[in-house]
Parts: structure tokens; C-alpha cells; sequence
């Protein structure tokens, strides 16, 4: 999906966010069902209507296709606006982070059920936890990288990062537990806001 949204899509475009959608909803939903350990790729791709090598074109593991994770880089248009930006550096790499989290997290997006099922998932199984945070990691480090086009400061960099990744995390978290509306720009607001308030 682009920065830009469904409406800027082209049909190939259109096509993959579905055939990606098919294949989270599909691996959640069996994962729900049993467990993540007892569930196959060959399964995923029955349930989603598509190949064993067409899961695989879209998530290295069923693992990440019940996570819905994706390993994208942040979105260019995203990238722009926070080089161009003039406002404090900690406000534009939360945006940027929140922008670079909802593209790659599909699932980011979706509704509040879809949210409780994740919920549900991460309780149940902590391969899917780690998983997650190795995925927030290689999130950190691309981040990081975009951050030190603006400053020259690696630390400086990292704390920036590190410091909106965790507000970051305290809307997704809000999301999962069904405290946030879909997307969460709102809560992650209101947890800047608040993080402000602490300073």
C-alpha cells in the first residue's frame, strides 16, 4: 500500500494489498483456531485461496503472516516530509516511526476485532512476541538511518528513535487491548501529549 492509500492504487497494487489482507486474515484466523505451532503454510494458503509460494512472495514465515509484519522500508513520501520538516526533531520522528508502523503493520490499520484477535495471539504465544520485537528492531535501525539525514549525532539519532518507538509501542499496545480506535493516530497523540506533561 502506498503512503498516499487505496484511492492512489493502481490495480497491481490493489491486487497484492488484497492477496497480503487474504493471507494475514487467513494465518490469524487459523492460528486462532488451533495454535500457531499447529498450524501449515500449505493450510494459510488453502484457507487464503492462494499458493504455498504466493504465502511465501509475501511473508517469509507463517509466523509473520499470522503478524501481518512486513520488512518495508519507510515510505518514501514519509521520508520527504520528515527531511523537509523545520518542527522539533522528537515530534517528526514520532510521525515518521507512527507513518513507517502502519505501513509495515498491515494490521495496524484494521478494526478493533482484528486488534482483540492479535491481543489474543500475543498472549498465547511468545514465539509471535519475539518475533515482533526482532521486527521492531530491524524497524529501529532503518529509522535510525533516515534520522541521521537530518542530524549528525548517531546517539542522538538513536535516542530520538528509540524514545518514538516506545511511544509508538504504547498506542500499539493501546490498539491491541481495544483501547484505540483503528490506526491510533489519536492515542499516540494523546501519549505525546502526555509524554510532554512528564518532561
Amino acid at each position: 500500500m502506498t503512503a498516499a492509500g487505496p484511492a492512489a492504487e493502481g490495480l497491481r497494487q490493489r491486487k497484492a494489498r488484497q492477496t497480503w489482507t487474504a493471507i494475514n486474515r487467513a494465518a490469524r484466523r487459523l492460528a486462532l483456531e488451533r495454535s500457531v505451532d499447529d498450524i501449515s503454510v500449505q493450510e494459510i494458503a488453502e484457507r487464503a485461496d492462494v499458493s504455498v509460494r504466493t504465502v511465501f512472495n509475501y511473508f517469509p514465515s507463517k509466523e509473520d503472516a499470522v503478524l501481518g509484519v512486513r520488512d518495508l522500508p519507510p515510505p518514501p513520501v514519509s521520508v520527504a516530509r520528515f527531511l523537509a520538516a523545520p518542527g522539533p526533531l522528537l515530534d517528526d520522528v514520532v510521525a515518521l516511526a507512527f507513518d513507517s508502523l502502519r505501513e509495515n503493520w498491515g494490521g495496524f490499520t484494521e478494526t478493533a476485532s482484528a486488534a482483540a484477535e492479535l491481543g489474543e495471539l500475543l498472549e498465547k504465544n511468545a514465539k509471535l512476541v519475539q518475533r515482533i520485537a526482532k521486527a521492531g528492531e530491524r524497524f529501529e535501525g532503518q529509522i535510525v538511518e533516515v534520522v541521521l539525514r537530518r542530524v549528525d549525532d548517531r546517539l542522538q539519532a538513536k535516542v530520538a528513535v528509540a524514545v518514538a518507538g516506545r511511544l509508538c509501542g504504547l498506542a500499539v499496545e493501546q490498539w491491541v487491548r481495544g483501547g484505540a480506535g483503528p490506526g491510533g493516530r489519536e492515542t499516540l497523540e494523546e501519549i505525546v501529549a502526555a509524554f510532554r506533561r512528564s518532561l
